[in-house]
């Protein structure tokens, strides 16, 4: 199985995408989210990374098993508060079997280093539960960063 960048769409692989996307967002259980506006906003921003893709910024990164999609995460290149390139995965998800599993870590450094190809000084990624299993799992290489606090107007 091939963790690797998707820069045009496989054919066939549509509902594959689209049930990996329904997962996540099950799996992700965020309070007071519009479960049907994640799912969209998520097949937006993969559609932005491959079929939009005129900006090499946005990336969408999949694993499958030739029939459904094992893990996927999407990415893009922007500037930090210190004002350097950072490398944001703004989304990723591993299905429940190969969570935990090494062959993760290894897809985690291959984002790494595609990170420091696009000259990023930062790799960051939003934890939109409990902070302290993925401080474990990534071995103490990340640090919590910023808390984000939302008010609904």
């Amino acid at each position: 199985m091939q963790f690797q960048r998707i820069k045009k769409l496989p054919k066939l692989r549509n509902k594959a995408i689209e049930t990996a996307v329904e997962q996540f967002v099950r799996d992700s259980r965020v309070k007071n989210v519009d479960e049907i506006g994640m799912f969209n906003q998520t097949i937006e921003s993969i559609a932005q990374a491959t079929i939009f893709a005129s900006n090499e910024a946005y990336q969408f990164w999949m694993a499958d098993n030739g029939h459904d999609v094992m893990a996927y995460a999407l990415a893009h290149v922007g500037k930090d508060v210190d004002n350097q390139l950072t490398y944001t995965i703004s989304q990723a998800w591993v299905c429940k079997q190969l969570r935990g599993k090494k062959i993760v870590r290894v897809w985690f450094k291959m984002l790494e280093e595609e990170a420091k190809r696009c000259l990023c000084k930062h790799v960051m990624f939003p934890a939109s539960r409990h902070v302290k299993p993925y401080l474990r799992y990534l071995k103490g290489q990340y640090h919590e960063y910023v808390t984000i606090l939302k008010r609904d107007i």
